[in-house]
């Protein structure tokens, strides 16, 4: 009797479910065809953080959940060196077609079954000792993956009224999603002040405790009073000293966003000193250029291999999320700024294209025939 009792509970619990502990992520994986190899864990900044060998394809991670981490992806070397790197299949399209993502979410439970396939891309060249796989049986995890593969949004652009209803209804849908609050942070520059009063309360109260939250509040803040705020705002100079990078005697402040690593940046500064030399005995027409290089001696060298006449700034890393806020930026580059005395803006250009210098010639000439 005490036999059969033992094999009852031994039998109950190999058919219990895999469930991770409150605190903790499980990923499990079963995949048919997979090669003998390493499998790694790697977190959202692609970085391996534990790894197995796998025989018979089936491989399981169990790991603490981490507050800073909230992305998971895959990858897998086989015996004679062959990289695979995981993609997954989401509901959602780009481009009328179904879009695959790198990453899934850290959901209490994350299992991957079938076969892998690879992924044949037209717009990456691989090296040949490198593929792109995706599992074909969908995945199983929990909300925060569902609500990642599912919610189909562009926030790359404006958010026009019609746009933000449908994010609403999103928000709505998932309003536990991690993922829904960092987009829109990411991308707060194309909402308005009012929208982002609207979308924020709509989220659950676990996700107004998060530090996302939080920062969209912050962003909310600056922006309400960003005139005056842009106005006085002040960075340091190529010289060493802190200036205010607008002019209040000036009807047009042109503020360039570059870095000295940003191929279309330096693309754009031959024609950018062209339309200086126009303007330049101006005084209504005031230039910077404001750097995002985290490295100062790498962008004083650019400066002199460049040699823009114009005044140089550049933003430290304590100011950069608060910058963005305030000059409504996403952190595209190259970006260019028309910005009045008051601090208003009176126009944004973001990325590089030949056709840019008449357009920003134009913004000068209308606004310097303003009254």
């Amino acid at each position: 009797m005490r036999l059969i009792y033992l094999n009852l509970l031994l039998f109950i619990a190999s058919c219990t479910p895999t469930i991770a502990p409150k605190d903790s992520v499980y990923i499990g994986g079963n995949i048919k065809n997979l090669s003998p190899g390493t499998v790694y864990l790697l977190n959202s900044k692609r970085e391996a953080i534990d790894s197995v060998y796998v025989k018979d394809g089936k491989f399981s991670f169990s790991l603490q959940r981490d507050p800073e981490n909230d992305f998971y992806t895959l990858s897998h070397i086989d015996d004679i060196g062959m990289k695979s790197v995981f993609q997954f299949p989401t509901d959602r399209t780009f481009r009328g077609g179904p879009l695959q993502v790198d990453f899934f979410m850290a959901d209490d439970t994350v299992k991957l079954g079938g076969n892998l396939k690879v992924f044949h891309s037209r717009q990456i060249k691989m090296a040949d000792n490198i593929q792109l796989v995706y599992p074909d049986e969908p995945l199983s995890a929990g909300k925060q993956t569902r609500a990642m593969y599912s919610v189909n949004w562009d926030l790359n652009n404006r958010i026009t009224d019609s746009a933000f209803v449908f994010i609403q209804q999103q928000v709505k849908e998932y309003p536990y999603s991690i993922y829904l609050l960092k987009q829109i942070l990411e991308n707060r520059a194309n909402f308005s002040v009012r929208q982002l009063q609207l979308l924020l309360p709509l989220f659950d109260e676990d996700m107004q405790q998060r530090k996302e939250a939080v920062e969209i509040k912050a962003s909310i803040l600056n922006r309400q009073v960003s005139s005056g705020k842009i106005v006085s705002f002040e960075l340091k100079s190529v010289d060493g000293g802190v200036k205010r990078i607008i002019n209040r005697n000036s009807k047009v402040n042109i503020l360039v966003f570059w870095a000295s690593w940003c191929g279309p940046c330096l693309q754009e500064i031959p024609d950018m000193k062209k339309l200086y030399q126009k303007y330049k005995d101006e005084n209504k027409v005031h230039w910077v250029s404001v750097s995002l290089d985290r490295n100062e001696l790498a962008w004083k060298n650019s400066l002199e291999e460049n040699n823009m006449p114009w005044e140089q700034f550049i933003v430290p890393s304590e100011k950069i999320n608060f910058l963005y806020d305030i000059l409504e930026l996403d952190g595209s580059i190259p970006a260019v700024l028309f910005v009045n005395n008051q601090g208003k803006i009176i126009n944004k250009l973001i990325g590089y294209d030949k056709g840019n210098i008449k357009y920003y010639d134009k913004i000068i000439l209308e606004n310097l025939a303003k009254n």
